[in-house]
């Protein structure tokens, strides 16, 4: 019997929801400093981190709830938080600079 099936839906909620607490919090924290113009282009690894994480993360919520439209939710934070991080990108590499 897979561990996902003997877990009850209140419990799968409160994991989700801490889930997702734990991706805006990562997300933030590199908005705060390592992805911000100041701090010039990202490396790789910073992009992993604080980008790649919490889409993955993000990703594992869409599979693990039932719903269409709580799925549709994560993937709107998905989208937001891979076009702001290709803002910021284009911001930092001078390609908005007229």
């Amino acid at each position: 019997m897979k561990i996902a099936s003997r877990i009850t839906p209140f419990v799968r909620f409160c994991l989700v929801a801490l889930v997702n607490l734990l991706v805006l919090f990562v997300f933030a924290m590199g908005v705060l400093a390592p992805l911000t113009p100041s701090e010039g282009l990202p490396s790789v690894p910073v992009l992993l981190l604080f980008v790649g994480l919490p889409v993955v993360l993000l990703g594992g919520c869409i599979r693990a709830v039932n719903h269409k439209w709580l799925a549709g939710f994560f993937g709107l934070q998905i989208l937001a938080i891979l076009a702001f991080t290709t803002y910021l990108l284009l911001l930092q590499s001078g390609a908005f600079s007229g």
